[in-house]
């Protein structure tokens, strides 16, 4: 066992030593992470020799917010694959006055306004583009739009088809473990019967 020497005493090769012993300290705690790492058990979930070497710094809130970018980038290329149609919105006749002038010579304008509707249809989802008419007077001076599709919820991106269809999924859900005996049955027959 190596001797201690007195603090206020110096040596040459005191630093050295120092060095040399923390070094050794730093190799000894790679090593144990290196042969954690190959004999332990796969089924573990382990940081990478990799991260555990650099001392990766990733705090719970990056990886947080690195996990909710790629469940939006997984949404987002899903929504693009989804069936898509085009349903146009035509200005009703008579709303194709100008709001300004009171004029009829409206010429369109631009490509419309489109917005995004994620519908349910049987067997299938859709993502329906709802392009509005959009009409400018020749006066300069009015624009008229066609009205919006009707939505279930103020700028909402899904329809009535698709929140129908969530809600029957849940109801269903967690009706499906219910035992259905026949108590239940004739409960439901005499209340309909109660109710004839």
């Amino acid at each position: 066992m190596p001797r201690e020497l007195p603090q206020d005493h110096f040596c040459p090769w005191r630093e050295e030593a120092e060095e040399l012993k923390e070094r050794l300290t730093s190799l000894e705690a790679k090593m144990a992470t290196l042969e954690r790492h190959v004999f332990s058990r796969r089924t573990e979930k382990l940081p990478t020799v990799a991260s555990e070497l650099r001392g990766d710094a990733d705090t719970t809130a990056a990886q947080a917010e690195a996990a909710k970018k790629k469940r939006r980038e997984r949404a987002a290329r899903k929504a693009e694959q989804a069936p898509a149609r085009e349903i146009r919105h035509a200005v009703p006749a008579e709303e194709r006055c100008c709001p300004a002038c009171g004029g009829e010579d409206l010429r369109p304008l631009g490509k419309g306004r489109a917005s995004v509707l994620f519908e349910h249809i049987p067997a299938r989802f859709e993502r329906q583009v709802h392009v509005q008419e959009v009409l400018a007077c020749t006066c300069g001076k009015g624009v008229v739009t066609a009205p919006p599709p009707p939505r279930v919820v103020d700028r909402g991106e899904y329809g009535p088809g698709f929140i129908a269809h969530v809600a029957h999924v849940e109801v269903r859900g967690r009706h499906a473990a219910a035992p259905a005996g026949p108590a239940g049955g004739e409960k439901r027959r005499a209340h309909e019967s109660q109710h004839a």
